[in-house]
């Protein structure tokens, strides 16, 4: 019997041991559940905030609670309108705790869910449901992106009139369960509200916001970087795109009139791509001029050859800023995003010699992730002389000279006086409506395609321009312009790649000379310009001498014509090396090449004069090639110590500029249809030369921002040339 009592016993143990295995089991199981729980706890609510501030804006606060926790913030732009600045001194303090004492006196009401704080209007009592319906097998998906192509996270995407909604991912990602005809509201802080109705189809949403900002915190262009007006402490003017487009004008410099204090932007001669002069806070040198340097898309623009301006001849009008030749002209402003303008040491010095007069920063538009866009523009005007100077009539000019003669105790023989001698004293001719009345006319042609996704996009352009003068004749400037740009990235987004350029051709035919000094100077009886067939009127007297210097001579038998070839392009590259350490490149190549053709006809002078000129008839052909290439890579470090914000960068330049001018002078020409025959000279003249600019330099700059109210930029560079 004591055996099946012993085998009762150990099948008794067997089942009691199994028990409490599986009882110890159950106690560690739910241990665990328990620590998890707790821990899940922990990391929802017990989240820690270091902060400090004084009026500081709710949307800052935001980002830094989403910054410290990663906790994304879901409301409406609208529930921001009329908050008010907090301030806070916070060390470790709970994320609960801490909202609960800078929200408690905000019009609105807050509650935390799955990582997310939600907003709710006061007023209306709205009461959210503290999670999103799951979604299962969203059929919608698509990507959030901000202007430059950048990922936005923590992106409120909701079916209009419902409460279903997600959040953005770290990499601007979503899905959505939603049904055709819906409407998606995205919207984000520091982010404008974009409404996307859902078609046929589920094909991936590409989505670009724009900054929602105030003046204060819009993006401008600094050397080798950005920042805003908040953060500035250079002293620095901005035209953005908004205003160039509002007028017509045909040179980006154009759009700097009087628009933005300290810069004085003059044309020198009243000619389509006429010559420009600028000052920036006035006039720094007497010996090298007041010229600014030029920055296209962040590479500056080489012309310390003289090359660059060799072929201007009356476009120059005088003094001038090089800009008869420079890729500037050719640049359509409509192609323009901003212009920046550094005025002072600060803004300037990490530029060095080359911005001793200042700097202009030209930063060009850019293709967006998004849909193919195709923009077309058409525009027609039309342009006459504003303002005339008051002149005298025919009478009171012979009075105002015979009075004159009266009193200087001569007698109108004593000179030619052709006026009150031979010319017709009834004769009266407004030469200002004559030589200067004509109507200009500017046609100008724009047409662009952009669009892209999110690790690649462009944009191409074309431009197509002719204007005419005031002047007699027919006389018009032509360009046309094609411009591209093309951006790609890498999925991570830590390679970057972004090509730029243009190609330009400019015919420019303009008289030899501004005609508006002879509409002020000459006599209101003066002789008509033409006889009756046609010919240019001298005016001869008795003997046979001309009596009048026709200011069309200079125009209708000199000649002057203009064509240039312009490429501009440049390329940026740029590689995160490390979270907040970059290492990037710029490069650019200019190629400028030109020529002109002058000639000077024995019919331009008056007929006694025509055996006293030389060989009569002679031509002049200019040939300029000017190209610059510039290299400078960088190294930029970027990193937020608790309410210390640092950017750092170093780098060098290297720059190499040559050009080279050929110009051929002939003479002895037999007829006048052959003064662009080199073979029919009977005197050549040819000469040669060109010149070559190197440039290096090391630079590198540190700009803190303490408390977002104290700034420190500290600047560097040394150059040789």
């Amino acid at each position: 019997m004591q055996k099946p009592a012993y085998h009762l016993s150990s099948a008794w143990w067997r089942q009691r041991w199994v028990s409490n295995q599986t009882l110890i089991a159950v106690k560690l199981t739910t241990v665990l559940l328990l620590l998890g729980l707790l821990q899940a706890h922990a990391n929802g609510i017990s989240q820690t905030i270091t902060f400090s501030g004084d009026k500081v804006p709710v949307h800052k606060v935001f980002d830094e609670i989403k910054n410290q926790t990663g906790y994304n913030v879901f409301g409406s732009k609208e529930l921001l309108q009329n908050t008010k600045p907090v301030s806070v001194k916070a060390v470790n303090m709970k994320l609960e705790e801490f909202l609960e004492i800078t929200l408690k006196e905000q019009p609105f009401n807050y509650e935390i869910s799955d990582k997310t704080i939600i907003l709710s209007d006061k007023k209306e009592g709205v009461n959210i449901s503290p999670m999103f319906p799951p979604v299962v097998n969203p059929p919608v998906s698509g990507v959030i992106r901000d202007a430059e192509g950048n990922p936005i996270a923590g992106v409120n995407i909701v079916i209009k009139g419902t409460k279903r909604g997600v959040v953005s991912d770290a990499y601007g990602n979503f899905k959505i369960d939603a049904k055709e005809g819906e409407v998606l509201v995205i919207s984000s802080i520091n982010y404008g509200t974009k409404q996307i109705r859902l078609g046929d189809g589920n094909a991936p949403l590409i989505v670009a916001l724009d900054r929602s900002v105030s003046q204060l915190d819009e993006v401008q262009y600094i050397a080798y970087g950005t920042t805003s007006k908040r953060y500035s402490v250079g002293n620095t003017g901005t035209v953005k795109a908004v205003d160039i487009e509002k007028q017509p004008v045909q040179n980006p410099l154009f759009a700097l009139q009087g628009r933005v204090p300290g810069v004085l932007v003059t044309q020198n001669t009243g000619f389509a791509n006429g010559a420009f002069t600028v000052q920036i806070q006035g006039r720094n040198s007497i010996a090298r001029g007041s010229n600014p340097l030029i920055v296209v898309d962040g590479v500056p623009l080489a012309f310390e050859l003289f090359g660059a301006n060799f072929l201007s001849g009356p476009l120059n009008g005088g003094d001038n800023f090089k800009s008869s030749n420079n890729p500037i002209n050719f640049i359509n402003p409509s192609d323009i995003e901003a212009i920046d303008i550094l005025k002072d040491a600060e803004a300037t010095a990490i530029y060095g010699s080359r911005a001793a007069n200042g700097a202009i920063l030209i930063t060009t538009k850019k293709g967006k992730p998004g849909k193919t866009k195709i923009n077309i523009g058409v525009q027609q005007g039309w342009s006459k002389v504003g303002r005339k100077v008051g002149m005298l009539n025919t009478r009171q000019y012979l009075d105002m000279r015979y009075e004159a003669i009266k009193n200087d105790a001569l007698s109108i023989t004593d000179y030619p006086n052709y006026d009150l001698r031979s010319w017709d004293t009834t004769r009266y001719t407004d030469w200002q409506k004559e030589l200067i009345g004509g109507t200009a006319k500017n046609t100008n042609l724009t047409a662009s395609v952009s669009g892209g996704t999110p690790t690649i996009s462009y944009l191409i352009g074309g431009t197509l321009n002719r204007s005419t003068n005031v002047f007699p004749g027919s006389y018009a400037n032509k360009t046309g312009n094609i411009h591209f740009n093309i951006n790609t990235s890498s999925l991570n987004q830590r390679f970057k790649l972004s090509l730029t350029g243009s190609y330009a051709v400019n015919n420019n035919g303009v008289p030899s000379k501004d005609l508006t000094k002879a509409a002020l100077l000459l006599a209101p009886n003066a002789p008509r310009l033409h006889n009756e067939d046609g010919t240019l009127n001298w005016a001869p007297n008795d003997a046979g001498r001309s009596t009048f210097n026709n200011p069309l001579g200079g125009t209708v038998f000199k000649y002057y014509e203009h064509a240039i070839n312009t490429l501009t392009s440049n390329a940026q590259v740029s590689y995160s090396i490390l979270r907040g350490l970059t290492i990037k490149s710029s490069f650019g190549y200019n190629n400028i090449r030109g020529n002109s053709f002058t000639a000077s006809l024995p019919s331009a002078y008056p007929p006694e004069d025509r055996n006293n000129i030389g060989t009569g008839r002679n031509s002049a052909f200019n040939n300029m090639n000017s190209l610059s290439w510039i290299a400078e890579p960088q190294l930029t470090f970027t990193k937020i110590f608790g309410n210390i914000s640092l950017d750092a960068l170093a780098g060098s330049t290297f720059q190499k500029d040559k050009a080279e001018v050929t110009t051929i002078n002939a003479e002895g020409f037999v007829n006048d249809l052959l003064v662009r025959n080199l073979a029919s000279a009977t005197f050549i003249n040819a000469g040669y030369a060109n010149t070559i600019y190197r440039y290096n330099a090391l630079f590198g700059k540190l700009n803190m921002i303490a408390d977002g109210k104290y700034l420190v930029n500290l600047s560097i560079r040394r150059d040789g040339s």
